[in-house]
């Protein structure tokens, strides 16, 4: 059976790094690629947990997406407010 190659533990480490995910989610919004846009804000919250996501990951998006334009900020806050509002309910 053939395997495939491991994958370095500090590559997954960066991979999913908070700053790696603000960047993943700004860059869904530039790109209007709303997949990569919510794949980072659900491993946020699944990786680091509602209250540290908000403080590591989404606070950064913020801020970086703002950074671009008002239009990418309000995209990236209402995706993030979206995830956060279903997450609370379910």
């Amino acid at each position: 059976m053939l395997r495939g190659m491991p994958v370095p533990r500090r590559l997954i480490d960066f991979e999913f790094s908070p700053a790696a995910l603000a960047q993943r989610i700004v860059r869904g919004a530039l790109e209007r690629d709303m997949v990569r846009m919510h794949g980072g804000i659900v491993a946020a919250f699944e990786i680091y947990g509602a209250q540290t996501a908000e403080r590591d990951v989404f606070a950064a998006a913020r801020r970086l997406a703002a950074a671009f334009s008002p239009a990418c900020h309000a995209t990236v806050a209402e995706a993030i407010g979206s995830h956060a509002r279903e997450s609370l309910a379910g």
